[in-house]
């Protein structure tokens, strides 16, 4: 994707007003992701899981910066390349159709849901699509969080 596409992305997930993203808890610990406590989520992935996070991030070219890996209407998954992990982007509803759809792609590399926990995957949304964004929301489903 040309760098510009990425800024507009980056604009709208994170810098346009109407779409403000929700603040991080204030108990959420500091680190790679905001979302829940990685220590509580993240162990060695299993080779099936090493490859595939090498299927998905194939096409990243850079060493650093964000790099989208995934698009459809309303849904942009931003790989954070530094910090391996990867940012979901809702802005446009339902929200758990959204997310559902999000988990199935990474699915469809061969992952399971439990490895979807130790993945790295932290969900956001605009306020007008999920005004009550809660640390449960912002992990992949029956992932435990630390609340």
């Amino acid at each position: 994707m040309p760098i510009a596409g990425v800024a507009v992305l980056l604009a709208i997930l994170f810098l346009y007003p109407k779409i403000e993203m929700q603040k991080r808890a204030p108990e959420a610990t500091p680190g790679p992701s905001s979302a829940y406590k990685l220590n509580e989520n993240l162990g060695p992935l299993s080779g099936k899981s090493n490859e595939a996070r090498q299927q998905i991030t194939a096409k990243v070219t850079r060493e650093v910066g964000d790099e989208l890996v995934y698009s459809a209407e309303g849904v942009q998954v931003l790989y954070l390349i530094r910090n391996d992990i990867f940012k979901v982007g809702i802005t446009k509803g339902p929200f758990e159709e959204k997310k559902q759809q999000v988990e199935e792609w990474f699915q469809s590399f061969g992952l399971t849901q439990a490895d979807l926990c130790r993945f790295g995957i932290e969900f956001m949304a605009g306020q007008n699509v999920k005004p009550t964004l809660t640390e449960v929301d912002m992990a992949p489903t029956d992932c435990k969080v630390a609340i």
